[in-house]
């Protein structure tokens, strides 16, 4: 299954607080405490995960920036997201 259908919304759904609102329902109803199993609150906790995760705008995912100062130019750790590639 994928992250949206297990979340229970459709691929074109992009919205943090959409996502956001669609992860409280399927916890509330796969948690274990509620009569779920670990493994489907597991699922949908990873399939959050997996929809919030974006690239960051500075770096366009890669983890790094690239600055200029005259001819020279470095690459550095973009200091939002500090993914090192």
């Amino acid at each position: 299954m994928t992250p949206h259908e297990i979340l229970g919304i459709t691929p074109d759904t992009i919205a943090d607080h959409e996502i956001k609102a669609a992860y409280r329902r399927a916890a509330s109803k796969a948690h274990p405490d509620k009569g779920g199993s670990p493994e489907a609150f597991r699922a949908v906790i990873e399939a959050y995960e997996t929809l919030m995760k974006r690239p960051c705008q500075d770096c366009k995912g890669t983890g790094q920036i690239t600055t200029r100062q005259g001819f020279f130019v470095t690459r550095e750790p973009c200091p939002k997201c500090w993914r090192i590639t």
